[in-house]
């Protein structure tokens, strides 16, 4: 032991390789201020204890008597100044032990009882010594969670017990979509490990696979702490939340440590998947394509037959036309006079995808969920991604865009031109103000707007509203509040595009400001020192962000988006919020915070809707070598986003919904929200309304062999415009709700599913490249259950050194105790030593 490691001891610190000794103080009052009355007290306390031996202890002779005199004046002495709070700060160099997350999936697939074969089946078996299991039967066919918790519990060689020797080690499981959730490694303490008590502990009870959600919590987790690594057992089938890997602001980035994984679950097995793609909406009468994807593993050769129709929303009162989710049963005893049938194929599996065409030309207006099933091969283990499921709607409305503007720009000519051949707008749904144009074409001409305020049922009926350059003194009061109301309450989707002459900052002190993306000061005029070229964020390849996408690969996006060229100039923003997603950034110039790059394609959700802020109007620069094509596809798929998210026209004013969420699962609660306004768009108060309750009824889904009838309900009055009730649910399947329209009296509604199938058996496989790319992202290394037993023995982090000032209260401290028990047990010898009483 060296001679700090034995002072640090003394002091009470573990693992010491330095220590500094700063200053001692006293922490009692009446010490503190004068501690030159310690030091003449401890000599006083000496001085009774010489005094006391000479004078009362004659039997004591010679140098026996001046020691013990020395060592009862040394212990008062002692007592004293442990009276006194003795204090001593100090600066200790330590090593402790590196911190290690054991992370378990908690997911339903982690159930699943996979196919292999024996051979496979007796290696890994005998890799985690599944024989030592408790309560497990040779007859079943172990789970995925019991080679788990064999490994937790194996006997010998243990992982577990082995990494603990070298590591502070903590356990979570993610069976969550927010995040993660602690387990108990010991009933006693945090340092001991008892693998029963943790293999006990884990479950399967998680509806989905979130790996970067429970990676992003234990980087919150672990900003206090000094994190080594991670050790993180999975299957790897993300299914839900954030993308582990892939960006510098990934959930793997933002962990800064390295991940080793241990997968569970075959690399391969026989499976077939299907997977459907599709619009989301199309017109009435036109053609478009859906897109079915077969994805084999190890059928190559087999045929496959595909079937595609097309289930309507609404074929009946009282029939429920949409398939039931659970078995094919259920789906027996319902209506197939209103499904659709698009096409079928039997196909030659010989490679790993295939995408096959099916063209559909909807004949009727209304919501259809498009169904691609494929039947069962022999062999195949999961056969619930064997179906796949998407709504689209068709229409034979037209989506309503308004265009305010001071003047017309370049961006103005070129939008008009494409949304007057776009199918879902045309020259009925495009209107614009310029205030600039001359009032005699405002008053003739239908296209143009003689004023900017209008009747609130001609505004709130706009779908998709453009705001270009206008000076602040066009925006009256009432335009402002009204578009307010109408991106927060109705759900509208608003696109703010920044101009060369007035800017964003005439925006600054009106209402509408608090509805940007971004902050910008009053005056702030726009920034053109040199031409620039725009940045794409890694956000921009987002799902969340698919209007952004411009090509069918990523070299086709990056080279339609250097397109647009270099631009002149941009409008500076100060600050960005807290709520917005930066799209599209400067390469070099920055916010106020000296860090932060500008923005300048940038999005933010305002109450129900949307705003989609650009800091230039020249996205018309997109048309430089291809044309319309990308600037086409540009705006088409942003006015879908924005227009399509919600109901088109006058039919915001009667909502009803279900929070947003279409797909529910048994044990659910389903709340039915209606916002509900009168034929003004102002909120429909409780005495129009008989009762205070709006009537509807709900089409449960239709059982085995008999026809389920409608169910009435009763929805109350929650506040202005608000109506709320609880859906009943009669089991899985889907259930249509029909409320009726108490100012119109026409009906309105919304669908949705209960369904038993997790979203946890869609895949047999574990996915291995995801796997690997965690490791290999993060620095640390990949193994499966054969190979984890090498993991203790090569894992490899730095070792942690810490620097602590601290003070330390010496009375609590070995030193001081063993100086007052060597001082007492001293005299107490030696007296006896003497034949002293």
């Amino acid at each position: 032991m060296t001679w700090a490691r034995m002072v640090g001891w003394l002091l009470g610190i573990d693992n010491v390789e330095a220590i500094e000794f700063r200053r001692l103080s006293f922490t009692e009052s009446w010490a503190s201020n004068r501690p030159v009355w310690v030091f003449f007290g401890a000599l006083a306390m000496v001085a009774v204890g010489v005094v006391s031996y000479y004078r009362f202890e004659p039997a004591a002779k010679g140098r026996s008597r001046l020691l013990l005199a020395a060592l009862r004046g040394l212990a008062l002495g002692l007592l004293l100044v442990i009276l006194a709070g003795p204090a001593l700060t100090v600066v200790s160099t330590t090593h402790p032990s590196p911190l290690l997350y054991l992370v378990f999936d908690g997911s339903d697939s982690m159930a699943i009882q996979d196919n292999v074969s024996a051979d496979q089946q007796n290696a890994l078996a005998a890799a985690v010594d599944l024989q030592s299991t408790p309560g497990k039967s040779t007859t079943d066919a172990p789970r995925r969670i019991d080679y788990i918790k064999a490994l937790v519990r194996q006997k010998n060689n243990n992982v577990i017990e082995r990494l603990a020797k070298n590591y502070r080690l903590r356990a979570f499981v993610f069976d969550r979509p927010e995040g993660i959730r602690s387990l108990a490694l010991s009933k006693s303490s945090q340092t001991d490990i008892e693998p029963a008590l943790l293999a006990d502990s884990l479950t399967t009870d998680g509806e989905v696979t979130a790996l970067g959600a429970a990676l992003d919590e234990l980087a919150v987790r672990h900003k206090k702490s000094q994190l080594a690594g991670v050790v993180l057992l999975s299957d790897f089938g993300w299914n839900n939340g954030p993308y582990p890997v892939g960006a510098e602001t990934s959930p793997v980035a933002r962990l800064h440590v390295p991940i080793y994984t241990i997968g569970v679950g075959p690399e391969a097995a026989l499976d077939l998947r299907v997977e459907l793609a599709a619009a989301s909406t199309t017109k009435k009468g036109e053609r478009t394509t859906i897109n079915v994807t077969l994805i084999q593993s190890q059928l190559d050769g087999q045929m496959a037959h595909v079937k595609v129709t097309a289930v309507p929303r609404k074929a009946g009162d009282g029939q429920n036309t949409g398939a039931n989710t659970a078995d094919k049963d259920a789906r027996d005893g319902e209506t197939r006079g209103g499904t659709v049938r698009i096409g079928d194929r039997t196909v030659r599996l010989e490679q790993r995808e295939m995408v096959l065409d099916f063209p559909f030309e909807p004949q009727e207006a209304g919501q259809f969920e498009l169904i691609a099933e494929v039947e069962p091969l022999t062999g195949e283990q999961v056969l619930e991604n064997n179906k796949a499921r998407r709504d689209l709607t068709a229409t034979d409305d037209f989506l309503r865009l308004l265009y305010v503007a001071n003047e017309p720009s370049w961006e103005w000519r070129f939008v008009k031109e494409v949304f007057h051949r776009d199918k879902l707008v045309g020259t009925r749904g495009f209107h614009t103000y310029l205030r600039a144009s001359d009032p005699d074409v405002r008053r003739q001409n239908p296209m143009f707007l003689p004023s900017l305020e209008m009747p609130r049922n001609e505004f709130f009926a706009n779908d998709i509203l453009f705001l270009g350059d206008m000076p602040r003194l066009a925006l009256t009061p009432t335009f402002c509040e009204q578009v307010k109301e109408y991106v927060d309450k109705f759900g509208g989707g608003l696109v703010v595009m920044a101009g060369p002459v007035h800017g964003v900052g005439e925006l600054s002190e009106t209402p509408l400001a608090d509805l940007l993306p971004v902050s910008v000061e009053s005056g702030e005029r726009i920034r053109a020192k040199q031409p620039f070229k725009m940045r794409l964020t890694p956000a921009a390849a987002s799902a969340d962000a698919e209007f952004m996408q411009l090509g069918a690969s990523a070299d086709e996006n990056r080279a339609a988006w250097e397109n647009l060229g270099p631009l002149n100039w941009y409008q500076p923003a100060t600050k960005k919020h807290f709520q917005a997603t930066v799209l599209a950034e400067h390469p070099t110039d920055t916010l106020a915070d000296g860090k932060t790059p500008q923005p300048l394609i940038a999005v933010r959700q305002y109450g129900k809707g949307e705003v989609v802020y650009f800091a230039f109007d020249e996205l018309w620069r997109l048309r430089r070598r291809y044309g319309e094509q990308y600037y086409r596809q540009f705006w088409g798929q942003l006015i879908h986003r924005l227009g399509l998210k919600h109901a088109v026209g006058s039919q915001k004013r009667f909502d009803v919904s279900t929070g947003g969420q279409t797909r529910f699962r048994e044990g659910d609660q389903v709340t039915l929200t209606v916002d509900a306004y009168d034929e003004n768009f102002k909120p429909l108060l409780a005495d129009r309304i008989s009762e205070h309750k709006l009537q509807a009824r709900v089409i449960p889904p239709n059982k085995p062999g008999e026809r389920t009838e409608p169910q009435p309900l009763a929805i109350p009055f929650a506040r202005a415009g608000l109506f709320e009730a609880q859906v009943p649910l009669y089991g899985p399947g889907e259930y249509r709700v029909v409320v009726t329209d108490p100012v119109t009296r026409n009906e309105v509604e919304t669908t949705f599913k209960v369904d038993r199938r997790s979203a946890e058996r869609q895949s047999a496989v574990r996915e291995v490249k995801l796997q690997q790319r965690i490791s290999d992202e993060s620095g640390g290394k990949a193994y499966d259950l054969t190979t984890a037993s090498k993991l203790p023995d090569e894992i490899t982090t730095a070792p942690l050194v810490e620097v602590t000032p601290q003070t330390i209260p010496l009375w609590a401290t070995p030193l001081c105790f063993g100086l007052l028990v060597l001082l007492t047990a001293g005299e107490w010898i030696g007296r006896k030593w003497l034949r002293l009483p």
